[in-house]
């Protein structure tokens, strides 16, 4: 490589910048030339589409409000999710899912993608179906596949995506039922929503979120709790569960675990709530311990 002419620079100011070199050489240049300003050139693949730079600036209640995307829009969104700039995909990826099933034009765009080389990318188009629900039931077959994919998050999503596209979509669930048992929170909290969607609701399940209703994560028992209170009759192996959770440190968990139990509705689970009832508006709060400072 020839030595770049630092004395050449100034001359150059005035130079349309892609007439100059091809982006990736130009910013190698001013990289080692020191200097920043010289041009704004980046690569072209970094650019993000009409559509992203619509949406970009949408807040999330912006974007629930707003009317079904054009066909145009919507593939402009799905190309941006490939964009090297995580900053570009990402914000796509929001938009599309705040979308939800007014994206639908997305979904034979998003299951190209059920194959991608990126990781990332497949997860992330996972997820977006997952979302559009059950209008985007043509990419079961492809969500199916992606079961099968090495990579823990394009599993999980895909698993949580069929979910809510189709509850009775078997093949979820024992995907769903790993990742409640996983070191993830993240994970386990989503598995704890969706297998609450799943149908017909199995006795593992049920003792799979009875379990998770102890969960050190105080989100992820909420989320367990909920699910068995959506479940009720079903969730009657969960009661004993469920009693203990009346005692949670944390009062909308407590509130939570009742409701359950109410839709329950065994005379056992009414005993429990009624007394719980009682009980709560005598409960002091919890007393708050504080570390002192140290401040010499």
């Amino acid at each position: 490589m020839s030595p770049i002419n630092l004395g050449s620079i100034g001359l150059l100011a005035d130079v349309p910048c892609k007439k100059l070199l091809k982006p990736r050489v130009l910013v190698f240049a001013v990289f080692f030339s020191g200097i920043s300003t010289l041009c704004a050139i980046t690569d072209t693949e970094a650019r993000p589409s009409k559509a992203a730079k619509a949406y970009s600036g949408l807040t999330n209640a912006d974007l629930n409000a707003h009317p079904s995307a054009s066909g145009k829009d919507v593939i402009g969104l799905v190309q941006d999710l490939k964009n090297p700039d995580k900053g570009i995909s990402g914000r796509a990826a929001h938009s599309l899912i705040q979308m939800g099933p007014r994206a639908k034009e997305a979904v034979p765009h998003l299951v190209v993608l059920l194959n991608d080389t990126d990781f990332y990318v497949w997860a992330t188009a996972a997820k977006i179906l997952g979302q559009i629900g059950p209008v985007a039931q043509a990419s079961i077959p492809a969500l199916g596949k992606s079961l099968k994919a090495q990579d823990l998050d394009v599993k999980f999503n895909s698993a949580e995506a069929l979910v809510n596209i189709s509850p009775t979509s078997k093949k979820a669930v024992p995907i769903l039922l790993q990742a409640l048992e996983s070191g993830n929170p993240d994970y386990r909290i989503r598995a704890a929503i969706a297998l609450g969607d799943v149908l017909p609701v199995s006795q593992k399940i049920v003792s799979a979120l009875a379990m998770a209703a102890t969960d050190s994560w105080a989100t992820v028992r909420r989320a367990a709790v909920e699910s068995l209170g959506k479940i009720g009759l079903k969730a009657k192996k969960a009661e004993a569960a469920l009693i203990k959770v009346l005692d949670d440190e944390d009062g909308e968990i407590r509130a939570k675990a009742a409701d359950a139990l109410s839709a329950i509705g065994t005379p056992t689970a009414k005993e429990a709530v009624q007394e719980f009832r009682v009980n709560e508006k005598t409960r002091k709060p919890p007393v708050q311990t504080y570390q002192p400072l140290n401040v010499k």
